[in-house]
Formats: structure tokens, C-alpha cells, sequence
């Protein structure tokens, strides 16, 4: 049982950060160059974050959760990602460690409240 709410939930999520993903690639082909340039970061920032939901078949389950409580999963990762500058996205391993702190601010939140 266990197992296959894991996999529903890894599944409900890749769907939805694919779907955001493509939305956002979209979005970029109809834009500038000089938007493109300056969007340069979050362009990266996106396909990391995507591949690693795409790709990564063991995903905490802290972070699945965490994950599937925002409609937009890259984008707000990405707000917290500007917000805490030493943080990495190029490895899963930086990833790992964004979708932690993420999850500790929910905890943190949850207790203050």
C-alpha cells in the first residue's frame, strides 16, 4: 500500500511539473532574444529542476509531499532558490538539498502555527 501511494504521488507530480515545465518552454520560444539573455538563469533553473523530477526514481518522500502542495512546483522552488543564494541546482544532490530546505520551512511554519 504504501509503495503505490509513493508511485501515485511521484507520478501526480512529475505530471504536473512536466506540464509547468512545457508551459514555461513555451512561454520562453515566444519571447525575445535580449528576454531570453536575461532569462538565462531560470531557463537553466527549470531544466534542472525538471530533469530531476523526470529522471529520479528515488525521491524522498518528504519531498513528494512537500512538492504536490503548490500548483506550481519549479516556480516556487525557484522564488526559494533566489531567496537562499548557496544553493545549488546543477546536481540531484543540490536539488536534494533545495527540496529539503523546503520542506524545513514547512515544518517550521507548521509549528509556529
Amino acid at each position: 500500500m504504501r509503495n503505490s501511494t509513493y508511485s501515485s504521488q511521484l507520478r501526480h507530480l512529475r505530471k504536473k511539473v512536466l506540464r509547468e515545465h512545457n508551459q514555461y518552454r513555451k512561454r520562453m520560444m515566444f519571447s525575445t532574444p535580449k528576454e531570453i539573455y536575461d532569462n538565462c538563469n531560470e531557463i537553466q533553473f527549470y531544466e534542472c529542476v525538471s530533469e530531476y523530477f523526470r529522471y529520479n526514481e528515488h525521491i524522498n518522500p518528504e519531498y513528494l509531499s512537500a512538492c504536490n502542495m503548490y500548483p506550481h512546483v519549479i516556480k516556487h522552488l525557484h522564488n526559494l532558490y533566489l531567496k537562499y543564494e548557496n544553493l545549488q541546482v546543477n546536481t540531484w544532490e543540490g536539488i536534494d538539498e533545495l527540496l529539503n530546505c523546503l520542506v524545513y520551512r514547512q515544518k517550521s511554519y507548521l509549528r509556529a502555527c
